[in-house]
């Protein structure tokens, strides 16, 4: 786990915890140095041609965009399977994915119990509809 991914984690939890003014400061460290783009605000990037990043309809994002965003572009190449959990949390996976992992088919030979899976359009564990606007919290720029 790098300090960036911890920098991150606790960003996101100040988010959530309606304490997002704090988390300007731990997302701006690794923004600015590593990525070499405009401090956000509490308001989210600054809102000027080129902002990142940019919701779907092409309006600068929020300050939660902005954390997604910083701890996709961190995390690239580290693990792949944090960006998948933090998909599912966000509730961003396509629908009908998989929302956890099954016992391996091996193990569950070897136990004789049934073969499944999980996912697919209204599977059991599966995703909803994803949601990707949504914010857990109320922010500039959030609906």
């Amino acid at each position: 786990m790098t300090v960036a991914e911890m920098d991150l984690l606790k960003a996101e939890a100040l988010i959530r915890v309606n304490r997002a003014a704090e988390a300007v400061a731990l997302i701006n460290k690794t923004r600015v140095a590593n990525g070499q783009l405009p401090p956000v605000t509490l308001n989210g990037p600054p809102d000027e041609p080129g902002c990142v990043p940019r919701k779907f309809n092409g309006q600068c994002g929020s300050l939660w965009d902005a954390l997604r965003y910083e701890k996709g572009i961190e995390m690239l190449g580290v693990d792949a399977v944090v960006r998948f959990f933090d998909a599912r949390g966000w509730q961003m996976l396509p629908e009908g994915a998989f929302t956890q992992l099954p016992v391996p088919g091996r193990e569950l030979g070897t136990l004789q119990l049934d073969l499944y899976t999980f996912g697919g359009p209204g599977g059991e564990s599966s995703a909803p509809v994803p949601d990707s606007e949504r914010c857990p919290v109320t922010l500039p720029r959030c609906p």
